[in-house]
């Protein structure tokens, strides 16, 4: 086998099979996978690949290369096949692509392979280390800025995990977000968990925490994806990550190919899914303090009481710790304070009664412990910005058009 990384042309006339790989190979995972690829290779003296790497190297020439078909078979990432509508297969050309196969074919000639990570299964996989590390708060998952689908694969299988589990979990999409990545993370309730994309994303993720004021791992954990060990262990605090086996994705890539070279495969839109996988904890998740804990069991406590007429006196008597230390763990670990957080507890109660039942607004009230309708009307309006008695009206045609709309 003979590793190139000459233009595209010198491919032509060249005797055995020739290879095209197009990767940038500048992070960790796209690194191993030519790892695993060159390990299968080397059982094939006549292939001859031509490796580009590098935005400068698509030239004219390696463009015509491609669009002429002087390749028996190109191997590429998805995110380069959507950027270069040239590479395509062809009744010469057979085509490797590591990343998600679409749900509609794109191709009218079906010689094509994907190589996939079950990448649904890495996001219940960084889900279950949250939820193995103790009781968040909150959890989040940010995804990338350009619409990948190994990306919303891997939020959606941390969402389900956390779901199973009874937990709720926030998505911060750039493309979407109407605020920056350093407000979405300080609005998140603390301590929080946070699992990114790629490890690229976490170091973006780690940043934004600290310009929000919030410590890593204290009030944030960052988890990320690739386990790139340079930007890993380059972060402050490192980072943990979960590790796809981006080698093995090479292998089953070069075997795909060789399908496709030796004629085992004739035609057809075939799919290779790679579950291994493992995790490589660093600082970034470390166990959350018992600072963090106080204060999960003291929300707690409000969140099972918040229809009594409970006092900031009668959580920091079930704590059994000091109000000076009680304020100043609120203070680090919880978006208000013990008044607050009771408040906000309360006015929760007020809007599912409003939703779930037809009681007058006085019962309401006197049923989540205010004293005072008036009172209760100012609070309510303040914080969801409209009348309880308009807010319930608004609410209630909302669903009746939606139960509408599914029927």
């Amino acid at each position: 086998m003979a590793m190139k990384s000459h233009t595209a042309s010198s491919a032509k006339g060249t005797r055995g099979k020739s290879v095209l790989v197009l990767l940038w190979a500048t992070g960790a995972s796209e690194r191993e996978f030519l790892l695993g690829f060159s390990r299968y290779a080397r059982r094939h003296p006549n292939w001859s690949i031509n490796l580009l790497r590098a935005r400068e190297s698509f030239s004219a020439d390696a463009l015509d290369a491609i669009e002429s078909g002087a390749y028996d078979g190109i191997v590429t990432d998805e995110a380069t096949l959507q950027q270069n509508p040239l590479i395509r297969p062809t009744k010469r050309t057979a085509l490797v692509v590591f990343g998600t196969r679409p749900s509609a074919p794109a191709y009218a000639c079906q010689r094509i392979s994907y190589i996939e990570n079950d990448n649904t299964d890495v996001g219940r996989l960084g889900a279950r280390h949250f939820l193995d590390l103790g009781s968040f708060a909150s959890y989040g998952f940010v995804l990338t800025t350009v619409p990948h689908g190994w990306a919303k694969d891997r939020a959606r299988g941390f969402r389900e995990e956390l779901d199973a589990h009874g937990c709720t979990s926030a998505v911060f999409d750039p493309r979407k977000a109407k605020r920056t990545l350093s407000d979405w993370i300080r609005a998140l309730a603390k301590p929080a968990a946070v699992m990114v994309a790629w490890d690229n994303i976490a170091i973006e993720a780690i940043a934004a925490a600290h310009r929000a004021g919030c410590s890593v791992p204290g009030q944030v954990s960052v988890l990320g994806v690739d386990n790139d060990d340079i930007l890993c262990n380059f972060s402050s605090p490192s980072i943990s990550s979960i590790s796809p086996d981006h080698d093995e994705n090479g292998f089953l890539a070069a075997g795909e190919l060789d399908g496709w070279l030796s004629g085992s495969f004739r035609k057809g839109n075939r799919l290779k899914v790679c579950s291994g996988k493992s995790l490589v904890v660093r600082e970034s998740t470390a166990p959350i303090a018992p600072a963090a804990h106080l204060i999960h069991s003291a929300r707690e406590f409000i969140r099972r009481n918040a229809t009594r007429d409970i006092s900031v006196k009668d959580v920091v008597e079930f704590l059994g710790v000091s109000r000076r230390l009680a304020d100043l763990r609120f203070a680090e670990f919880n978006n208000g304070s013990i008044r607050e957080t009771i408040l906000r507890y309360r006015l929760e109660e007020v809007r599912k009664l409003l939703l779930a039942t037809q009681l007058p607004i006085v019962r309401i009230a006197r049923a989540c412990a205010f004293n005072s309708v008036s009172h209760l009307e100012t609070l309510f309006r303040q914080r969801f910005g409209d009348t309880m008695l308009r807010w319930r009206q608004r609410h209630l045609q909302s669903d009746r058009s939606n139960q509408s709309a599914d029927d």
